[in-house]
């Protein structure tokens, strides 16, 4: 079974589409150990084999790398990627520590990307470096949007 972590909702891009839009409650309430005990509780006793850590954008989570660290399976990592062009959050995260990576991307095209996004994203080349730095899968997530991606031939 999967345990998905909603770490924090606090996030650097600001999408029209997100679930987490409204901004309501942004503040972290819940201790890096409170998720650490009630997941490890989880998996320790089989309920859960798979854990999925969210955000907002989960690298933002200030204990980020304890939870990576701690949990008693590998995480697989749902981010923006964007925190990862600064070195020393990229060199904070042991990748060793997880299962795989989903990087969240709203577009395919880095124009509609900005569109969307409304701050700063990544461009082509960072996404490309970056996933090439990374020594774990990699699954990237594009979203369907009307006015956007909408289309059979876009999606194609």
């Amino acid at each position: 079974m999967l345990l998905n972590m909603l770490l924090t909702r606090r996030c650097n891009y600001d999408c029209s589409f997100c679930i987490e839009k409204t901004k309501q409650n942004t503040e972290d309430n819940c201790t890096s150990d409170t998720f650490l005990r009630k997941a490890n509780f989880l998996i320790d006793n089989s309920l859960i084999d798979e854990v999925l850590l969210l955000g907002g954008e989960p690298l933002s989570y200030k204990n980020i790398t304890k939870i990576i660290n701690n949990l008693h399976v590998k995480p697989i990592l749902t981010t923006n990627a964007y925190p990862l062009l600064n070195n020393s959050i990229a060199q904070q995260i042991n990748f060793d520590r997880i299962k795989a990576m989903n990087i969240s991307v709203p577009h395919y095209d880095y124009n509609q990307r900005k569109k969307i996004i409304k701050n700063r994203c990544l461009s082509d080349e960072e996404l490309e470096r970056i996933v090439k730095s990374i020594v774990i899968p990699v699954r990237m997530n594009v979203v369907l949007m009307k006015d956007y991606i909408g289309s059979e031939q876009e999606i194609n």
